[in-house]
Order: C-alpha cells, then sequence, then structure tokens
C-alpha cells in the first residue's frame, strides 16, 4: 500500500473500458470470473496456481459455450 490499491484500482479501470469495448463487437467477448485473496500468489497481489486454474476453466466453459450455440462440433 498505496501502490497496491492504485493499481488495483487502475486494473479495474481498465477492465471496465475493456468491457465497454467487447460489448461493440459482436464477435468479441470478455469472460469473467472471480479472485479472492485465496486465489492469489504470495505477494497478494499477482494471481496465484488456482487463480490461473479458474481462470482456464472459465475461457474452457465458454469456448464450448460459444462452440454449442454456433452450431460447432461438442469439443
Amino acid at each position: 500500500q498505496p501502490l497496491r490499491a492504485y493499481l488495483g484500482s487502475r486494473a479495474r479501470h481498465f477492465n471496465e473500458v475493456l468491457a465497454v469495448q467487447a460489448g461493440l463487437n459482436p464477435r468479441c467477448a470478455l469472460v469473467r470470473f472471480g479472485l479472492d485473496g485465496l486465489t492469489t500468489a504470495s505477494d497478494g497481489f499477482h494471481p496465484g496456481d488456482a487463480a490461473y486454474s479458474a481462470w482456464a476453466e472459465a475461457l474452457a466453459g465458454h469456448v464450448r459455450h460459444t462452440a454449442t450455440t454456433f452450431g460447432g462440433d461438442d469439443p
């Protein structure tokens, strides 16, 4: 602190801008997933192993859903 708070605030701002931009393009999606204190690295800021696993699961679920929704073969 205070650098951690500032960087967290900037990251949230960038995510908000990214969500708006992704919403303007029907071929683009922003896949969100939750992080909590248990999924960060020992520094309390960067993602830890559990966060990368959650991220991969969220992306895989989105890809499966998109493939099914738009007529692709079941992956």
